[in-house]
């Protein structure tokens, strides 16, 4: 039996690392894995939580200390937050944190939202930062600010910027304020654009286009995990652990799948237009429970292989493709066997033909497209490189310090990239290096959907 081993991030999706038998042999230059390729071993979470049960002993073993009686939750935990979506246009400036001992210290507070200085209006913090450049250290501003739902003036002295005398300073960490809605009200038609895409926040599936800013919701019933992909015009899923159904996941419908030449489907690892791309497997003759992996487009609506191509041995596993904006083909990703670590990196056109475009594997994990011809890649937690598929160029654009731990993914506008962190989705320009934003705020994200919806 094939096991998984631990989670690894390729791009903007996690994916598992696969570790094969030591015996496993290969046929025709193909990889050769054992028939179940793709069922999770539960066992490296049994003895986490069988770890983590021993730790408790102990302390259970003992007679409890005595303890004053806890006060009630309300009076301990704040009121809880659900999932926030960021809307429209930004409306001001929020302060996320007040520096001790500085001139906003005592006058400021932590979520007043700062709308002009002196007059002047602050919609978002670049407009704050503007007017600061017109001000000098020891000069008296007027700060107009929302707070706690009413309007208020705070006269404020600038301080001194420590790192320069010239410079004046308020004492504040600041970002653009937007009005933000619970995902029952995202009711917006998003138009679609290939920086259209579904995204799982928990169990709750929504359309977003984090170009515009645009959020809209499936069917309030719509439930999804994780194992999904979306094209054009549809989500589909691999439903079962042995004989795997390809599954409409919005009708919950089971699809026909042809068993082109008995290849079988195994995981939906992107898309290409409105087709599906696939990892399939078949028997291999004389060499009972082994199996060659190759690479599929299917037809969901026809029921239809277009075509299977075989992968390579030292390629290794295929695990995420991202289908090029204009359909003329797609980028695939290779893990290693055994570390689950990318291991290639390949372009392909539509008829499932590799193509030589250079080593891309030496520009690190691919991450999204960049635009309509360039492709993101992150050789490591500092930088973005793109590459330009039309001709060959490849700049660089450095990673905001608040994302370096952050997975990312392209928007596909030529311009941004959102991060995952924590439980929040942000959202910056690399072009600009503007300040980065939430798009979603204290939401379980499972995953980000592959652009395209609608069109």
């Amino acid at each position: 039996m094939l096991s998984i081993g631990e989670v690894v991030l390729v791009g903007s999706r996690l994916v598992a690392g696969v570790t094969a038998p030591s015996q496993a042999t290969t046929s025709a230059a193909m990889t050769a894995v054992l028939v179940r390729p793709f069922i999770f071993d539960t066992l490296p979470c049994i003895r986490r939580v069988v770890a983590a049960l021993l730790l408790t002993l102990p302390a259970c073993a003992a007679e409890p200390p005595e303890r004053d009686t806890l006060p009630d939750v309300e009076t301990v935990l704040p009121e809880a937050r659900g999932c926030l979506l960021s809307i429209g246009e930004p409306r001001g400036v929020v302060v996320d944190s007040v520096v001790t001992g500085t001139a906003a210290d005592g006058l400021l507070s932590v979520g007043d939202v700062i709308v002009a200085i002196d007059g002047e209006a602050t919609v978002s913090a670049a407009d704050l930062m503007d007017v600061m450049t017109r001000r000098d250290p020891g000069e008296e501003i007027m700060i107009s600010l929302e707070r706690a739902g009413d309007t208020d003036d705070v006269a404020l002295t600038l301080g001194t910027n420590p790192d320069d005398a010239s410079r004046p300073q308020i004492g504040i960490l600041i970002r653009t304020s937007y009005e933000s809605i619970p995902i029952a009200e995202a009711t917006e038609e998003v138009t679609p654009s290939f920086t259209s895409r579904p995204l799982a926040l928990g169990d709750h599936l929504v359309v977003v286009d984090p170009a515009t800013g645009a959020w809209g919701e499936f069917e309030p019933d719509t439930r999804l995990g994780a194992t999904w992909v979306a094209t054009t015009e549809g989500i589909y899923t691999l439903i079962g652990e042995e004989d795997l159904v390809l599954t409409d996941a919005l009708t919950e419908e089971a699809l026909d799948h042809d068993g082109f030449q008995d290849w079988e489907p195994r995981r939906l690892i992107g898309s290409l237009g409105a087709r599906l791309l696939i990892v399939v497997t078949v028997d291999i003759p004389d060499q009972p429970g082994f199996v060659n992996v190759g690479l599929a487009l299917f037809d969901p609506t026809l029921a239809e292989t277009i075509w299977v191509t075989p992968v390579l041995n030292e390629f290794g596993i295929p695990v995420t493709a991202f289908g090029a904006p204009d359909r003329s083909g797609f980028v695939l990703v290779g893990a290693d066997s055994e570390t689950g670590a990318v291991r290639g990196v390949e372009f392909y056109d539509s008829l499932g033909t590799l193509r030589d475009v250079g080593a891309l594997s030496d520009l690190g994990t691919p991450v999204g497209w960049f635009d309509g011809t360039s492709m993101a890649f992150r050789p490591n937690s500092e930088q973005i490189s793109i590459y330009d598929f039309a001709d060959g160029s490849i700049r660089n654009f450095t990673v905001p310090g608040g994302l370096l731990d952050s997975l990312i993914a392209a928007v596909g506008d030529g311009r941004q990239i959102m991060a995952i962190d924590g439980r929040n989705l942000l959202i910056t320009d690399l072009t600009t290096g503007s300040e980065v934003r939430t798009l979603a705020e204290n939401c379980t994200i499972a995953r980000i959907g592959e652009p395209g919806w609608g069109l």
